[in-house]
């Protein structure tokens, strides 16, 4: 018998000084039921054979029941005696759904590396039997049993250090009743040893001959805080040993058509884990089966030179419409248009003949100095910046036109559209930023410093190696990092310039100038070529 006191009355059999007095959650008034039970439905004879009262033995199993010991009654029972425990048992569920309270989540009381303490608020019936059953916080996966307890607290092991956890506390009260309690809130064991299992790679690719891209999840049992990741590949013939706290990274400078092996293991507090590992071939080459052309101006003059034959003489577009030097320019190979903005004027013209001028039109006609264009081939939009504001239109009709400038960019200089990977890139006194395209409608886009510089000229953007690349004034060298501002690398060995007014660059070959006459040089595995006195914008257009 049990005593349990409330504050609240509830349905009961007996009220002593607002307690309730509980025999095994009323036993007589389960046995009752259960006795009403096997007269109402068993109360007749059988058929043929022998004469038995089936109701006489189920009134022995409705006796032989206890909800403290429920095994014993289909132990001392056989044939249809098991019909009264069946009975009794259904009785006693019926009499807990009525006046039981719900469970309530279990709560940690001590917390280990390996093992987590709980406790939980006991049932206000007798008899009942607990377990404890935990999953992973963050990690798929279902319930998992421990085992079966009288006392109110267990303790959960062996469970990964460093690793997050929820619990619940299941009521049994019979077979077939169990009533579960809201999951606990999260619990992290703490941190112990290295990790213990290597991180997921979740992609591997090589879009270009030079450039490995990868991507990982952390490992699902670091042992500790992760402070970073070992990356290696490697080929019969080159060795890049690296290290990033990303989650991503990219190779440069990888030889083309060749396999590598890639492998990368987390590191924490006490020390690296176990290695992933994965393979990877880089591209061929491409081969350039129709000739590259060079598009570049020099005041009022827009060119057109053969990347194969850069000494040769050079198409030039002359009109006397052109009022003002040429200040940007931005090749729709796929169109074969070119666009180039002079003053307030973006200007269309087909690129096929640069000297004939009966196709050169007006794009668009403003009322504040175009700086900078550049095409979005994607989304079939002109992004401009006039006035230190940035513009974007349709190409279709560049009537209407929406001013997107983002909040936090002051006066930017140059925009430079990437469709292939969903950029806009800007140039500021600052350095180069980054945010993504297609821009929304509003000015909330959040911009990135890739770049940090308060003395760049120019950039250029390789959307198939995702780098952009730009010249460091300081050290005179041309200098490479990847979209996301990571994995700085030199790309031209020192150059003998004070500063790069502008440049251009495909495959291995740059065009440079800073206004001064410059000899033609090579230098490195990359070839350097000067153009004197000129201003190069877009480089890439090809002609079939």
């Amino acid at each position: 018998m049990k005593n349990i006191c409330w504050l609240t009355l509830k349905l009961v059999k007996f009220v002593v000084l607002g307690c309730i007095i509980w025999i095994s959650v009323a036993q007589s008034t389960v046995l009752s039921s259960c006795l009403t039970s096997c007269v109402t439905n068993l109360g007749r004879q059988l058929d043929s054979g022998t004469r038995y009262n089936l109701s006489e033995a189920c009134i022995h199993g409705c006796q032989f029941w206890n909800s403290v010991d429920q095994e014993t009654c289909a132990l001392k029972c056989r044939e249809s005696c098991e019909v009264g425990c069946s009975n009794a048992e259904g009785s006693y569920e019926e009499e807990v759904l009525e006046s039981t309270e719900l469970p309530t989540a279990p709560f940690a009381s001590s917390i280990g590396s390996h093992g987590v303490t709980l406790r939980w608020n006991p049932a206000n019936i007798s008899g009942v039997k607990y377990i404890i059953q935990w999953k992973y916080a963050q990690l798929p996966g279902s319930w998992t049993f421990t085992e079966t307890v009288s006392k109110l607290s267990y303790t959960v092991e062996p469970l990964h250090p460093f690793t997050e956890y929820i619990f619940r506390v299941v009521w049994i009260f019979t077979a077939q009743l169990h009533l579960y309690s809201p999951p606990s809130p999260s619990y992290r064991t703490h941190p112990y040893g290295v990790p213990e299992t290597a991180p997921l790679i979740l992609n591997m690719e090589s879009w270009s001959p030079d450039t490995v891209e990868v991507s990982w999840a952390p490992p699902h049992f670091p042992g500790g805080p992760i402070l970073g990741y070992n990356l290696r590949l490697i080929s019969k013939n080159q060795k890049l040993d690296s290290g990033t706290q990303r989650t991503s990274f990219q190779f440069y400078s990888t030889l083309p058509n060749t396999t590598y092996r890639f492998s990368i293991a987390a590191v924490n507090e006490v020390g690296e884990g176990p290695e992933a590992e994965s393979t990877v071939t880089t591209p061929s080459p491409s081969v350039q089966e129709e000739e590259q052309w060079l598009f570049l101006s020099r005041k009022t003059s827009l060119r057109k030179r053969s990347l194969k034959y850069l000494v040769d003489e050079a198409h030039c577009l002359w009109s006397d419409a052109i009022h003002h030097n040429i200040t940007g320019i931005s090749v729709y190979a796929q169109q074969q248009v070119v666009y180039f903005s002079e003053g307030t004027v973006i200007w269309m013209k087909g690129a096929a003949n640069m000297s004939d001028v009966s196709d050169l039109r007006i794009f668009y006609q403003g009322s504040g100095l175009v700086s900078s264009i550049s095409i979005d081939w994607l989304y079939q939009r002109m992004y401009f910046i006039m006035d230190k504001l940035v513009y974007v239109c349709e190409l279709k009709n560049c009537s209407n036109l929406e001013e997107i400038t983002p909040f936090s960019l002051i006066a930017p200089q140059k925009v430079v559209v990437d469709s292939y990977n969903g950029y806009l890139f800007y140039l500021l006194r600052d350095g180069i930023y980054r945010v993504n395209l297609p821009l929304p409608s509003g000015r909330d886009t959040k911009a990135v410093r890739i770049v940090e510089s308060g003395t760049l000229k120019d950039f250029a953007v390789k959307p198939q190696s995702k780098r952009i690349i730009y010249f460091n004034d300081t050290m005179q060298l041309f200098m490479s990092t990847f979209l996301d501002g990571s994995a700085f690398h030199r790309v031209l060995p020192w150059v003998p310039l004070v500063t790069v007014k502008s440049f251009a660059c495909e495959n291995n070959d740059f065009l440079i100038t800073d206004g001064k006459v410059l000899p033609p040089g090579r230098t490195g595995l990359m070839k350097s070529k000067f153009i004197p006195r000129t201003s190069l914008k877009s480089l890439k257009f090809s002609r079939t």
